[in-house]
């Protein structure tokens, strides 16, 4: 893993904006991915997040996804250019830690 600044990283072309910002890490985008997951099991599954097993929470995943593709569909969101840019997002916070220039 490569250890970079947020302003190196912006200068290599990434980091442009959204909800991107300096100081968020991974561990806590899991948190805002679970926390989607545990508000989406109990309709669909009738139990809660925590309750389900190793395979239910992929199958959990795996529906959530599709209704994100219906979702996007019904409102004209191009999913898969959302998606590929996620799988970019998501390569590029995987291979970067952020550190504050400050330390």
């Amino acid at each position: 893993m490569r250890v970079v600044t947020f302003m190196q990283y912006r200068a290599m072309g990434r980091g442009g904006g959204g909800s991107e910002s300096e100081g968020t890490t991974n561990a806590q985008r899991v948190r805002w991915a679970e926390a989607a997951l545990a508000a989406y099991a109990p309709p669909v599954y009738g139990r809660a997040l925590a309750d389900l097993t190793g395979e239910d929470r992929e199958t959990c995943v795996t529906d959530l996804l599709a209704d994100l593709i219906h979702y996007s569909r019904r409102e004209g969101i191009d999913f898969d250019r959302c998606l590929g840019s996620a799988l970019r997002h998501a390569g590029d916070e995987a291979r970067f830690r952020w550190v504050d220039p400050t330390d």
